[in-house]
Order: C-alpha cells, then sequence, then structure tokens
C-alpha cells in the first residue's frame, strides 16, 4: 500500500525530469521543441532543419523570424554551451556562430522622439567565448521576397568575445570587416543605467586607392549620445570629435571638430538617413 502512494506521488516529478531529459538530450527532444517555438510564435519563428542537442551543441540550417516591421535570417546557426552552468546562475556559451546574418527593419517616423534605450542589467552572468559572423547584412525595407531600391550595408568576419556579471558587460575583442577597413574595440558596457554607458577605444585600419591609413579612437557616453575622438594616420586628418547620436532611422554628428594639416581646422555637423 505505501509503496503503491510513494510511487504515485513521485510519478508526476519523474515525468517532469524524464520529459525535460528527453528535450534537452535528444535529437527528438530538440526537434519537438523547434515544432512547439513555431507553433507558439504563430509562425513568427521558424527553426528550420535543427540537429543536435539542445543540452550542448546544436545546429539549425537557418533561424527565421518575421513580424511587420522585423525580418532576420541566420544561416547555418550553431550553437554550444554548458546549459548545466545555469544551476551556479552563469549562462556559458562556448561557441555561437552563423554564416549569413540577414536583418531588414520597417523604417520608422523619424519626426518622432525616439524611444529611451532601457538598462541592460542581466539576471545572471553570462560569457560567451567565441561569436562569429560569417557576414551581416543589414538590407533596405522591401516586400517579402522582393527586391530593394538600395544595395544592403554589408559587414565581413564578425568575431567577439564577452563576459558580463550581469551588471558590467565588457566585450573582451571584437573585430569586424567591410569595404572600407577593419574595425577592433574593447569596451565596456554599464548595463545599470539607462541608456547604458560605453565606454570603449579601438583601432580602424585600411586602405584607399594604395594608401594605407589606419585610426585610433575613443568612445564615451550613453549608448544614444556618444563622445567620440580619433587621431588618424594616413589621411589628410589630424584629429577628429564629435557627439555621436542615433536613432534607427539617422545617425547624426553634432560639435563636429576636424584638425587638418597646417593648422587648418574645420567644424560643422553631420546627418546619415
Amino acid at each position: 500500500m505505501w509503496r503503491w502512494l510513494v510511487a504515485g506521488l513521485l510519478m508526476p516529478p519523474l515525468l517532469v525530469v524524464a520529459v525535460a531529459a528527453s528535450l534537452l538530450w535528444s535529437e527528438s527532444g530538440l526537434r519537438a521543441g523547434a515544432r512547439v517555438i513555431t507553433w507558439a510564435s504563430d509562425g513568427q519563428v521558424a527553426l528550420v532543419a535543427p540537429s543536435g542537442r539542445l543540452g550542448g551543441e546544436l545546429r539549425l540550417e537557418a533561424l527565421r523570424i518575421t513580424t511587420a516591421d522585423l525580418r532576420v535570417t541566420v544561416d547555418d546557426l550553431v550553437l554550444a554551451w554548458r546549459p548545466t552552468a545555469l544551476l551556479e546562475g552563469h549562462a556559458d556559451i562556448e561557441r555561437l556562430a552563423a554564416a549569413r546574418v540577414d536583418v531588414a527593419r520597417r523604417p520608422g517616423d523619424d519626426t518622432t522622439e525616439p524611444p529611451r534605450l532601457p538598462a541592460l542589467a542581466l539576471p545572471l552572468a553570462v560569457s560567451v567565448g567565441e561569436l562569429s559572423v560569417g557576414l551581416l547584412s543589414l538590407s533596405p525595407w522591401g516586400d517579402a521576397g522582393g527586391e530593394a531600391d538600395a544595395e544592403p550595408f554589408e559587414l565581413r568576419a564578425l568575431a567577439a568575445a564577452l563576459v558580463s556579471d550581469g551588471l558590467t558587460h565588457t566585450l573582451q575583442r571584437f573585430s569586424v570587416a567591410s569595404s572600407h577597413g577593419e574595425l577592433r574595440v574593447h569596451a565596456v558596457l554599464d548595463g545599470t543605467q539607462s541608456p547604458p554607458e560605453l565606454n570603449g577605444s579601438g583601432t580602424f585600419t585600411g586602405a584607399r586607392d594604395g594608401h594605407a591609413f589606419s585610426a585610433d579612437y575613443q568612445v564615451q557616453g550613453d549608448l544614444q549620445d556618444l563622445r567620440v575622438r580619433l587621431e588618424a594616420q594616413g589621411v589628410p586628418l589630424i584629429r577628429a570629435a564629435g557627439r555621436l547620436q542615433w536613432t534607427p532611422e539617422a545617425t547624426s554628428i553634432d560639435a563636429l571638430e576636424l584638425e587638418l594639416p597646417g593648422d587648418g581646422k574645420l567644424f560643422g555637423s553631420l546627418r546619415w538617413q
């Protein structure tokens, strides 16, 4: 009698553990979880051809996110992490990689005041040992499946590593290349502030018309109002400083000051839209 009673009490939690183990440690559980995500999101999130295990290394042929204002496609996604680290309050991601990421966002109304960025405090510590993207394409908005008017902005060979205690996020290394050159960054972000405060530095190197150039720069301030200073070599510019402000619709540089060879200086502002 008591044995049956004990067995009846233990059966529900044991079933929960068995289901959780199946989802985490088997490929069939991963595929079932992918179907649940697609169903729960009403088709807005699709995990294509998942393989591996959610509790170890998983691979997706593609990840697609489609909403009324955003389209994201991630090709050949690989995630390797240690789920047992969550028991210690730590999300330990060993590798997060994608061959290609395409992002298109519907333009908003730039006449309205941009929303204030919230604080970026996290509920647990996070580390990413290797983050890499072969090609990141930021495309202009167009009809789904159709052609947009402008060419996409492309970044290549993105590589990074970061650690966070949940409040302070440190970008230990970051590099990305474009048709103009290569950017390297080291930065610390205070996630307790709104907007978050950034303090970083790095280098930009490249070549144009057979002439190499480089620039060392520093950035400081909140993410929506950054103060930028740089010193350049190989171009007709000695120093530059300004305040960088951005929204998803436009980017501007105010209080721009350029120091040129021969004691020349230029002042002004710039705006991209």
